[in-house]
């Protein structure tokens, strides 16, 4: 019956053809990858493959610094924020960008980044659908080398989220769902939010959008 109404009606056959595409194309579009951090021992550092993707890294400080490493092959533009959940009352959360010694010598340090001084103001993260409180960041040229940042706080116990990168490359659709519903639980909120977040709440108002277009059609030449 709907293939009948379809071809009476290129109108809608156009509409929903466009609706599809949309939709197939929200599919295939990439998200930035959200890591999760957790530490397999005290002095385990985290390596960030490419610092110029947009990717955010999150977890809880359990009594020891969070260390990221990566490589700059060629200078050029670093950006990072320093954010943590509403819920935390803790606005304390620093970092630190030091860049390795080639060969033998001392590190250099590249910034501090003081959660104490910092301005935490609200930010919203389209792509997760939340809100989060924006501290001290970093955006400047580095020049090539090898490069430590290490995120902490006094006493080493509280939970952040580290934005870093500009370049929007992205983990995929379905690995990027996966990974929303784990920094759903790691913010404290329910799984239900998640249908407030762009991924998932657009391809919804588009298959809704066609199954009311259809019902509404088939409703008229019933």
């Amino acid at each position: 019956m709907h293939s009948n109404i379809l071809r009476r009606s290129p109108i809608l056959w156009i509409g929903v053809a466009f609706a599809l595409l949309l939709f197939g194309t929200w599919i295939r579009t990439d998200f930035a990858p959200l890591q999760h951090t957790t530490l397999k021992s005290q002095t385990e550092v985290i390596t960030i493959s490419d610092p110029a993707e947009l990717q955010l890294f999150y977890g809880t400080l359990d009594l020891v610094p969070h260390t990221y490493e990566f490589q700059i092959s060629e200078a050029g533009r670093f950006v990072v924020y320093i954010m943590m959940p509403e819920s935390n009352p803790e606005r304390v959360i620093s970092a630190i960008l030091i860049k390795e010694p080639n060969g033998k010598g001392r590190v250099t340090e590249i910034a501090r980044l003081s959660g104490v001084s910092a301005t935490w103001e609200k930010t919203y993260i389209g792509a997760t659908g939340d809100t989060l409180l924006k501290g001290p960041s970093f955006d400047a040229t580095l020049e090539p080398g090898v490069y430590r940042l290490e995120v902490h706080t006094p006493d080493n116990r509280e939970p952040y989220v580290m934005q870093i990168g500009t370049e929007e490359e992205g983990s995929g659709y379905v690995a990027f769902l996966r990974q929303l519903a784990g920094f759903k639980q790691f913010l404290g909120t329910s799984s239900l939010t998640m249908f407030f977040s762009p991924a998932l709440f657009v391809p919804f108002f588009f298959i809704v959008l066609i199954g009311y277009a259809v019902y509404r059609r088939s409703r008229v030449k019933g």
